[in-house]
């Protein structure tokens, strides 16, 4: 093992629930300094864009938020609902 990687999404509370995951942006942020605290300094930050109601700004802040835990890097993916994916979004979408 030679890096570890926190799935934070974003640093958006409500955003994290809408995509149905259990963490929260705190809990990215703690264990961020947990690893740090540990003199574990490779990891990365992986983050989401294209959020349900996300602008640019919101965006920005997320990247913001994650630059200031100093990860030695970030993934900053779009996030894509293909057709017949479970998830939050699309249950909430059908209704």
């Amino acid at each position: 093992m030679n890096r570890v990687s926190l799935g934070a999404q974003s640093f958006n509370a409500p955003a994290v629930e809408t995509l149905g995951r259990i963490h929260s942006p705190r809990r990215t942020r703690r264990g961020a300094q947990e690893l740090h605290g540990a003199g574990i300094e490779n990891f990365n930050l992986d983050l989401m864009y294209a959020l349900p109601g996300q602008d640019v700004a919101e965006a920005l802040q997320d990247v913001e938020a994650a630059i200031a835990l100093a990860p030695t890097h970030i993934s900053h993916y779009q996030l894509t609902l293909e057709p017949g994916t479970l998830s939050p979004l699309n249950l909430r979408a059908s209704r």
